[in-house]
């Protein structure tokens, strides 16, 4: 069987070698906790490894990002209900040369036909794949080309989300590679995990810091819905005066010289600051031998209110028309 799933491997992926391989390859299997509290355990690991102290960790980018709380009030669920349960662990029994890791399997022991049953398995360079019995019961990640941690050749890691009493069992990892003359070695570690019957006062725990937990987590929503509120009138206040900005904060136009006054349509919210500059001239001039004309032209802006200026033009001999603007800020 798993010289069919190593052939693959050879002809499509790229061989991962230890550069010294010294027969120091050994396979771990790690359960946390190692007995499962039915209602009070969160999630249920088994992680398996190949342990080889020449083999460093494969290093991947990873962008850190810092999570701010909306409340500084923590869930006391941000932990698990019950203290954990230590960790079991177990070495195989024997070491090999794994020049090339090929794959990693993990099975449970059936108790009614007392055969191992494939949960999940990583070959090659392919994903890690889990059985189809498996499918909705476990999240599965690993490699058989390296680790992101240093010293392990190859992991494959199990997670079970709220485990229940039947997810415990005696459980096994079956290591798969070719030794430095390419011939097929193997390592297997086993792990059993028990589980504990929950009790009437185990539930009555339960009550008690599930309602806690209610509590506790009602109290950091109405922090939340209070700071919303916050948010949403800002972006409100903000809003309007968009709006505001939008809806007449900058006017143009003309104006002819002996014109007094220049009313807004529609009146600024605020005094606006008025600009004028020349637009165009006309002047009528006459040549004579012995006579000669001057011009001149002047506009000024003698007051400004929100609904209007009044302006201050003279010339002589020329007509004169200026062009405004106007804007509050």
């Amino acid at each position: 069987m798993w010289r069919y799933l190593a052939v693959p491997v050879l002809i499509m992926c790229t061989a991962v070698t230890v550069q010294e391989s010294n027969g120091s390859s050994q396979l771990k299997l790690e359960s946390s906790p190692g007995v499962i509290h039915p209602i009070f355990t969160k999630k249920f690991h088994l992680h398996c490894s190949v342990q080889n102290k020449n083999w460093r960790a494969k290093v991947k980018e990873t962008t850190v990002k810092e999570v701010e709380s909306t409340s500084d009030q923590p869930l006391w669920n941000d932990v698990d209900l019950k203290s954990p349960q230590e960790a079991k662990s177990t070495m195989s029994q024997e070491k090999a040369d794994f020049s090339q890791l090929l794959s990693l399997v993990v099975t449970k022991l059936d108790p009614d036909t007392d055969t191992n049953v494939t949960i999940a398995s990583v070959t090659g360079c392919d994903d890690p794949v889990i059985e189809k019995a498996f499918l909705d019961l476990v999240e599965v990640e690993g490699s058989s080309e390296g680790s992101p941690r240093d010293g392990e050749q190859g992991y494959l890691t199990l997670t079970w989300d709220r485990p229940v009493g039947s997810d415990a069992g005696s459980f096994t990892c079956e290591a798969y590679a070719l030794n430095k003359e390419k011939h097929p070695v193997s390592l297997y570690a086993s792990v059993d995990v028990e589980t504990v019957e929950t009790t009437i006062p185990d539930l009555v725990e339960y009550v008690l810091l599930t309602d806690k937990y209610i509590f506790d987590l009602k109290s950091k929503i109405a922090d939340i819905s209070e700071e919303m509120k916050s948010v949403t009138l800002e972006n409100k206040q903000i809003s309007d005066k968009m709006k505001t900005l939008k809806k007449g904060s900058v006017q143009t136009g003309t104006v002819a010289c002996g014109t007094d006054k220049v009313t807004f349509s529609p009146a600024f919210n605020s005094t606006p600051t008025v600009f004028t500059s020349l637009n165009t001239f006309s002047a009528t001039l006459y040549s004579h031998n012995s006579y000669s004309m001057s011009m001149s032209m002047s506009m000024s802006v003698i007051s400004v209110t929100k609904s209007n200026f009044v302006t201050s033009c003279s010339s002589n001999y020329n007509s004169a028309i200026f062009s405004w603007i106007a804007f509050d800020v």
